[in-house]
């Protein structure tokens, strides 16, 4: 019985998918073979792959894929970048890959990250696929040092809790929260559920970790737009960001 819905696989399940047959002006590529493009070019890098999840739909002819990344020295770090990788054998989506913070790959079609390519499945797509593999797994790499930067400013930048709580205001004012929220993230602030988080003290990254715990419970589709809107923020409070007018009015 066929199935359009989407469902998790392992990966020598999904190495088993059949290829269709190629045609002279299209040419398929397995899905197991680009996920190990980017494996590669990750481990090549140093990058430790913290995790991967794979997910077919249709039948096993539409595949996305997630990838964790992290420093290979420091398999313990305090964030990771995702890579994610999408294909059809129906013609439906180009073979493609999207890494940075904020990835989104999902079965009804949503592609996005800071960096993304896409390749029509043409007779010269292995040619071309190397190349555009290389090109987005090392314009992620340079997202680690700006992350290691910013949240060692965030675990520098002290707060008291009447700046703590402007802070939170504040981010319902940049819909990264609605009010109803507000207590969950207070809570997290002044009693956090993961000690490490608050073994600086009473900083940026304790905040910032009290919104990233929200977080959790938000529909996955919002999540790029409230985590970009958070950043927005914090950056311009612990002063990596200029203020924009409304914000310093």
């Amino acid at each position: 019985m066929k199935s359009n819905a989407p469902r998790q696989v392992s990966l020598s399940e999904l190495s088993a998918v059949k290829m269709p047959s190629a045609t002279r002006t299209w040419q398929p590529i397995a899905h197991h073979e680009l996920f190990e493009l980017f494996c590669e070019s990750i481990n090549k890098r140093g990058y430790k792959i913290v995790n991967h999840i794979h997910t077919t739909s249709h039948d096993n002819r539409r595949y996305f894929g997630r990838i964790n990344i992290t420093k290979k020295k420091d398999a313990n770090s305090d964030f990771l970048l995702t890579v994610g990788v999408r294909n059809s054998h129906d013609k439906t989506y180009a073979a493609g890959g999207v890494a940075g913070s904020h990835v989104m790959v999902c079965s009804n079609g949503i592609f996005s990250g800071e960096h993304k390519f896409t390749e029509r499945h043409t007779s010269q797509v292995n040619l071309r696929l190397d190349q555009q593999v290389e090109r987005v797994v090392e314009s992620v790499m340079g997202d680690y040092k700006t992350q290691d930067e910013r949240f060692s400013k965030y675990r520098e930048f002290e707060l008291d809790d009447a700046m703590a709580h402007d802070i939170i205001i504040r981010s319902i004012d940049k819909q990264v929260i609605s009010a109803s929220d507000v207590p969950h993230v207070i809570k997290q602030w002044r009693t956090p559920d993961h000690p490490e988080f608050s073994k600086d003290g009473h900083t940026m990254w304790r905040l910032f970790n009290a919104y990233t715990d929200f977080f959790k419970s938000v529909n996955v589709f919002d999540l790029p737009r409230r985590g970009d809107n958070l950043y927005d923020l914090v950056d311009t409070v612990v002063g990596l960001k200029q203020p924009t007018l409304a914000m310093a009015a």
